[in-house]
C-alpha cells in the first residue's frame, strides 16, 4: 500500500491535535515554532530553544491533544501506510543558513527503498515593515513539491517592525531508491530581509513485504 498524506490538525499555540480520522499505526509529524519540549512518547528530529522543533511518533490512535510546552505555534501532520515498526528510511537536518539568504538548499539523501515518502521542512523569518504581510514560501526544485501547510507566527506586535516566523512542510514520493536530489525552498518577504534559517528532510518507507511460506507434505 502506497504511503498517503492524511492531513493536518488545526494550528494551535502550545498544544495541537492530529487531523480527524487518524488511527493507530499512522505516522505523525509535529512542527513547533519557538522553544518547545519533547512530549512523552515522541522523538525529536530537531529541537531548538529558539527556532522550535520537529517531532514524530507512530500513532496509538488516542493521542488527542498534545502539549508542546514553550511553543507559540504547533501543528501535527499525518501520513498513512508507513512501516509501523521502523518508519524512517533516511533523514537529515541542514545547518542554519545566514540571515538575509532568501533561499536554502536541503541536501539530497540516498534512499534505500523504492516509493519512499520524502518530507521536507523549512523554517524562515522576515523582519517586515508595519504595512507588509507575513512572508510566504516558494518551491523551486527537489523531491518534495506538494506544500501541505505553513505555520505563520507574528512574533512581535509593536510597530514599526513586525517579525514573522514561518514553517513550511512539503512532501513527495520518490519512486526509485537512490539519490533524491536537492530540495530548494525560499521565503519571500517584501522588504528584502527574508531568511530561511534551517531545513531538513525525512524519507519514510513502506512496510516490508510479507514473506510467504510453503509447507510441503511427504506422501499422500
Amino acid at each position: 500500500m502506497a504511503i498517503t498524506y492524511l492531513g493536518k490538525g488545526t494550528n494551535g499555540t502550545g498544544s495541537a491535535a492530529p487531523v480527524a480520522g487518524y488511527a493507530a499505526g499512522d505516522f505523525l509529524l509535529a512542527v513547533t515554532y519557538s522553544g518547545s519540549s519533547t512530549p512523552s512518547g515522541w522523538t525529536a528530529i530537531t529541537a531548538n530553544p529558539v527556532n522550535g522543533g520537529i517531532y514524530y511518533k507512530i500513532s496509538n490512535g488516542a493521542e488527542g491533544t498534545v502539549t508542546f510546552t514553550g511553543a507559540i505555534r504547533s501543528t501535527i501532520y499525518a501520513w498513512r501506510g508507513t512501516d509501523s515498526i521502523n518508519p524512517i528510511d533516511v533523514q537529515s537536518a541542514s545547518p542554519a543558513g545566514p540571515f538575509g539568504a532568501v533561499s536554502f538548499q536541503t541536501s539530497q539523501l540516498t534512499t534505500t527503498k523504492a516509493n519512499d515518502m520524502c518530507i521536507v521542512w523549512a523554517k524562515g523569518s522576515d523582519s517586515t515593515g508595519s504595512s507588509e504581510p507575513a512572508p510566504s514560501y516558494a518551491y523551486t526544485s527537489g523531491p518534495a513539491s506538494t506544500l501541505v501547510g505553513t505555520v505563520s507566527v507574528n512574533i512581535t506586535s509593536s510597530p514599526p517592525n513586525f517579525d514573522y516566523g514561518v514553517f513550511a512542510i512539503y512532501y513527495g514520493i520518490v519512486a526509485a531508491a537512490g539519490l533524491t536530489g536537492n530540495e530548494i525552498t525560499s521565503v519571500n518577504g517584501l522588504d528584502g530581509l527574508a531568511a530561511v534559517h534551517y531545513s531538513g528532510m525525512i524519507c519514510l518507507k513502506e512496510p516490508a513485504a510479507a514473506k510467504s511460506s510453503l509447507t510441503l507434505g511427504i506422501g499422500a
